[in-house]
């Protein structure tokens, strides 16, 4: 379930920032608590800038379920370099 809670923070944390989920190059973070499926969890953005979000997630106990969750977007896609070139 660590994966579905991971996919969903990060949907989460790119709509709060107002970053198109194609812009994601890569997510890291690690796991410390469960998340029941069914349960309510807490997305935190924590830093928005520089081309990463910083984020955290919160399980329904309050105990966190992600720790260091960082998001790294590109800055320019290969599609829009190709309509500017």
């Amino acid at each position: 379930h660590g994966t579905a809670t991971l996919a969903r923070a990060v949907s989460i944390v790119t709509e709060l920032a107002g970053a198109p989920l194609a812009d994601v190059t890569r997510i890291s973070g690690g796991f410390s608590a469960m998340v029941a499926l069914g349960s309510t969890m807490t997305v935190r953005l924590l830093e928005a800038g520089a081309g990463a979000l910083r984020f955290d997630v919160l399980n329904g106990a309050g105990d966190r379920a992600v720790r260091d969750g960082l998001v790294v977007l590109e800055a320019i896609r290969p599609s829009e370099v190709a309509r500017r070139g």
